[in-house]
């Protein structure tokens, strides 16, 4: 005899009854701390790799593992908390700087965003694959609200629209560019609330790219690829350009640190004694 679980795991995912994501990024902190220990043994004292190539290594091995899932799950402030504590010591690995370091000086420094910022980051990314995906192939994409910009009118015969039948009475349809209540007080589809994230970013466009337009079969007269590629692209960095100035706004460094917020080292060599960090962590 054995007890049932209180979550579930498909794919690397953790589900729990009532779908908090506490479980899953509790799940996550242990495995990215396992695997940080073992990356640790790369900087023993006076030797190891440069620092740039730990940052590679937190952005590529450390935080693919910590976030995965953040595309879709959001985690709480307590467990945001968590992951934050975390990630400050990855951004201290990272820099060799002292334990007194401030916060937002480690933060720019290590060119590692905050937790929270990368989650949104992350989730604003996967809501642009979602929104210029085509409608027949990818099946998130097909159940979008009809009033959605799409360059196909394409919707899934069983649209999710019919799947909101007897779940609650006070489901709301979300039109496309219709104001979220705030605070919420009426339940929406998930897809809904992932192509809200892109209205900010589709600043003059009347119509939403389409990526991969080559697997639809019986495509429609679309505009030409590399006109919507570059568009995507556009997109894209309109989102980057975005956490870069919610980098800067949302977690200032002091009057006295005059670097702006970067996602990569401005110099390959990053030579930290040439700068005078040294006289910020004293």
């Amino acid at each position: 005899m054995f007890r049932p679980s209180n979550s579930i795991r498909w794919l690397g995912y953790w589900f729990t009854p009532a779908l908090d994501p506490a479980a899953h990024f509790s799940r996550r902190l242990a495995l990215t701390q396992g695997a940080f220990a073992l990356v640790g043994r790369l900087s023993p004292p006076g030797a190891g790799l440069p620092p740039y190539l730990y940052h590679r290594l937190a952005t590529s091995l450390i935080a693919p593992i910590l976030l995965y899932d953040a595309d879709l799950f959001t985690p709480s402030v307590g467990t945001t908390a968590r992951l934050d504590t975390f990630w400050r010591k990855v951004q201290r690995w990272t820099t060799n700087c002292f334990s007194a370091t401030h916060t937002g000086i480690l933060s720019v420094e290590s060119c590692l965003p905050p937790v929270s910022l990368l989650v949104t980051h992350r989730q604003r990314l996967a809501a642009l694959r979602v929104v210029c995906s085509p409608p027949s192939v990818n099946p998130a994409t097909a159940r979008l609200h009809p009033s959605f910009p799409s360059l196909s009118g394409y919707r899934a015969p069983d649209s999710s629209r019919a799947l909101t039948r007897g779940l609650s009475s006070v489901y709301l349809p979300l039109h496309w560019k219709t104001p979220r209540p705030m605070p919420p007080i009426r339940n929406h589809l998930r897809v809904d609330a992932v192509a809200h994230r892109t209205i900010p970013f589709t600043l003059g466009l009347s119509k939403m790219p389409m990526i991969n337009s080559h697997l639809v079969c019986t495509a429609p007269s679309l505009p030409a690829q590399s006109l919507m590629d570059n568009t995507y692209s556009a997109l894209k960095k309109r989102v980057r350009e975005a956490l870069l100035a919610e980098w800067a706004s949302l977690f200032p460094t002091p009057g006295y640190y005059l670097h702006p917020p970067a996602r990569y080292p401005r110099d390959p060599s990053w030579a930290w004694a040439s700068s005078s960090l040294g006289e910020f962590t004293k």
